[in-house]
């Protein structure tokens, strides 16, 4: 087999034809694509919901539609967790799946549909009753999980069979054959597309060296190719993704009329890849004017949009070049080798943009607790357990708590003196391997404490996982611009994301036509343009007649349809929960219950955007560990408080007490 190969998951049914044509499909496969399939992947104990995600996160899947894949919960988790990946995008979705339908299914029409709408209508229903009559204090994590997916499912159907039956594919007696090979041909054209990345993020992407002149205020990445450019081969990867959705038209349009007007480049970047090569070799100095050409897009964006604009791919094409931005400025000559750095700031941000020029990863935003700021959301913390030794098994416990710190045994084990558990080992590396390789997003480890640099240096290549030390005594990781200034800078754009993605449009007095976004630029100079975009605490509802899940499949969309879910009450109670552990005596567990309990209000301070199942994790781990350390009632009756918030959060039924 090559060193090198693009897997393909299939999604499908069990038994029958679906069967036979996965097998046909398997023993068929090129050497250049390797088949994922569960009864090869799974083994006794592993968990389907596991394999669920997978799939879901998969670049490529074949995905076997049949009668029985239509009814099956696991199989339309499947797919729901592809569009939700996909944000309920048609072309993103359609882009990552190629669909075979056994039998003669039909989806073109409403007709065709309604059946499955109403299946799925009548399941979702079924659960709701069963759990309204049960009571909330005997609902678990696992019913709640069923109940969401069976609303999402209902609401999403429809859709999914319109797109698949809308795509040309061979059906009936010549889809074991010409369908088969229609399917390969299509995966790999499109693994070509995604570069053929290997499953070593290492070595992301292999390319032939570009042979692109050199761009005006670039720092000269040229010649033999490098650790180094593979690493920003992936970044531009990353960014040029997100700016291939039909809704980041508007505003990468916006962000090349503003570059061209500002930077004055000749010629200056026409397309997506073009201006994604002109952010990836920028000079530092060069790097601070492109934050504002992205701030400047945005504005530019809101002032011409109409009602109708998807907010979100505008979004995450925004963070996107921002991030590849402002990884400019990392000193990449400052870095050592391996994954072990000295860094002199311990700041989230900071550290997540030193962790992303070491790695290549994705860099993405998160509500921080402050909520001023975002934060980059596997950027973790360690700190050293109290009374423990300087030792690598004090390290990856103390890594393990952080990385595990919702986990019921986290409390326990920041408590122990010796090494991990085998089966807590395993669990810590194949978390790290899924944030890494799986979700392909930047992970760090931050260490203030002193644990041996052998120690850190031995965890961090063996996981592949930046372990960042910090250090007063090291120059800054960042050049060609003030650390305080930056992050300032970067607080600023996260304010105006948050405005943007709140912002609606109010009904003029007379009907008017919104200006494409590169007028509106050039309008921005000459004169004043009133803001008609207002903040709404409900915008991301208002999405004319589609469903929930077709404006998003979100979880902001999923808490604003949800009535009496109040967010403030929600952070109150974060901070309620954080005053009364921090009041706990040691002996009460105070140090061990913290860290749960910052986590809890971290999330609860997200408002409308909290992920509730988060929350609730930590509220378990909580009182579970209270009662090891007799924390006391009022820290149980803030357990139960939290589990009546969630409940509207989460969509459960009202509590029948």
């Amino acid at each position: 087999m090559p060193d090198k190969t693009q897997a393909v998951y299939v999604s499908y049914a069990w038994g029958g034809e679906s069967d036979v044509l996965v097998d046909e499909f398997a023993s068929r496969l090129p050497e250049c694509l390797e088949l994922i399939r569960d009864k090869q992947a799974m083994r006794p104990g592993d968990w389907i919901s596991t394999f669920e995600k997978e799939i879901g996160r998969a670049d490529l899947v074949l995905v076997v539609i049949s009668e029985k894949y239509l009814h099956s919960l696991y199989c339309m988790r499947e797919l729901l967790y592809l569009y939700q990946r996909s944000q309920g995008e048609r072309e993103a979705l359609m882009s990552r799946i190629v669909p075979l339908t056994v039998g003669e299914l039909l989806g073109a029409r409403v007709k065709d549909r309604d059946g499955y709408v109403q299946f799925w209508e009548g399941e979702h229903r079924g659960v709701e009753e069963r759990l309204t009559r049960r009571g909330l204090d005997t609902i678990g994590v696992e019913d709640r999980r069923e109940l969401l997916a069976t609303q999402h499912i209902k609401q999403s159907v429809s859709d999914l069979l319109s797109w698949i039956a809308d795509t040309l594919m061979p059906r009936g007696e010549h889809l074991a054959s010409e369908g088969v090979d229609t399917a390969i041909r299509l995966f790999q054209e499109r693994a070509r597309e995604l570069g053929m990345d290997t499953l070593e993020f290492s070595s992301r992407l292999e390319e032939s060296p570009s042979n692109k002149p050199e761009i005006a205020g670039s720092s000269g990445r040229q010649g033999e190719r490098s650790e180094t450019e593979q690493i920003w081969t992936a970044l531009r990867s990353h960014a040029l993704e997100r700016l291939q959705p039909r809704g980041a038209k508007t505003f990468l349009d916006a962000v090349l009329a503003d570059y061209a007007r500002k930077i004055r480049i000749d010629p200056a970047p026409r397309t997506a890849a073009e201006l994604v090569d002109c952010f990836a070799n920028c000079s530092p100095q060069s790097a601070d004017e492109l934050l504002f050409v992205v701030r400047r897009a945005l504005a530019a964006v809101e002032s011409a949009a109409a009602q109708s604009i998807e907010r979100k791919p505008v979004q995450n094409a925004a963070v996107a070049l921002y991030c590849l931005a402002a990884c400019r400025f990392v000193d990449e000559k400052s870095l050592g080798d391996g994954y072990l750095q000295t860094v002199a700031s311990s700041d989230n941000l900071i550290c997540g943009l030193v962790a992303t020029v070491l790695t290549g990863l994705k860099l993405q935003f998160e509500p921080s607790e402050e909520g001023e700021s975002p934060c980059v959301p596997h950027v973790y913390d360690v700190r050293r357990p109290p009374g423990s030794e300087a030792d690598a098994a004090a390290f990856e416990r103390a890594a393990y708590c952080a990385i595990y710190q919702s986990r019921s045994d986290a409390a326990q084990t920041a408590l122990d003196q010796g090494p991990l558990s085998s089966k807590q080992r395993k669990d810590l590396a194949a978390r790290i391997r899924t944030i890494i390789r799986r979700d392909e997003q930047t992970l760090a480890l931050v260490v203030r404490d002193d644990y041996g640099r052998s120690h850190l240096a031995e965890f961090a290549n063996n996981h592949r996982v930046p372990v960042l030390l910090f250090s007063q005594e090291v120059a800054s990781a960042l050049i060609g611009v003030d650390e305080g200034v930056f992050l300032a800078d970067i607080r600023e754009f996260w304010s105006e994301l948050r405005a943007f993605q709140d912002a609606r449009s109010h009904q003029p007095d007379s009907p008017q036509s919104p200006k494409p976004a590169r007028e509106a630029m050039a309008d921005s100079e000459s004169k004043t343009t009133i803001n008609i975009f207002g903040p709404v605490q409900n915008a991301a509802l208002n999405t004319g007649n589609r469903s929930v899940a077709q404006a998003g499949s979100n979880q902001n969309a999923q808490i604003g349809h949800r009535e009496g879910f109040d967010p403030d009450a929600l952070n109150a109670f974060g901070r309620e929960l954080l005053a009364a552990v921090q009041e706990l005596g040691a002996d009460h567990g105070k140090g061990v219950l913290e860290p749960m309990a910052e986590t809890a209000a971290k999330e609860a301070a997200k408002g409308r955007e909290a992920d509730g199942k988060k929350i609730m994790d930590s509220l378990k781990a909580i009182e579970a560990t209270g009662k090891a350390f007799d924390a006391g009632t009022k820290i149980f009756e803030l357990c139960n408080k939290g589990y009546k918030l969630l409940a509207s959060l989460l969509g459960l039924p009202p509590s029948p007490l």
